[in-house]
């Protein structure tokens, strides 16, 4: 969602910005609109492909950061009766 959001942004701009110079310059009508909708189709895949890659650098960026044998904050850790078995002797309550 968040790629179509950022497509979408950047393509308005360019739409307005492109109809914006071509009342400046004032072009035709039909010319205006229809290059300011190829503009805004233009920007608009533009700005999908860089949300698109800069989704892809943020994951990655995010799993190379994060290591193997660390545990995932998710999953709590739990003990159980086998972890307590291997307490060291020292550890173990004395038997009298």
């Amino acid at each position: 969602m968040t790629i179509h959001l950022c497509g979408a942004g950047l393509g308005f701009l360019g739409f307005a910005i492109s109809m914006i110079i071509g009342l400046v310059v004032n072009n035709p009508f039909t010319t205006l609109v229809l290059r300011s909708l190829f503009v805004l189709l233009v920007f608009y895949l533009m700005g999908c492909l860089l949300a698109f890659l800069g989704n892809l650098i943020v994951k990655e960026n995010f799993e190379q950061s994060i290591p193997d044998d660390e545990p995932v904050l998710d999953q709590p850790q739990t003990k159980t009766a086998s972890d307590n078995a291997t307490l060291e002797p020292s550890a173990q309550p004395a038997a009298t």
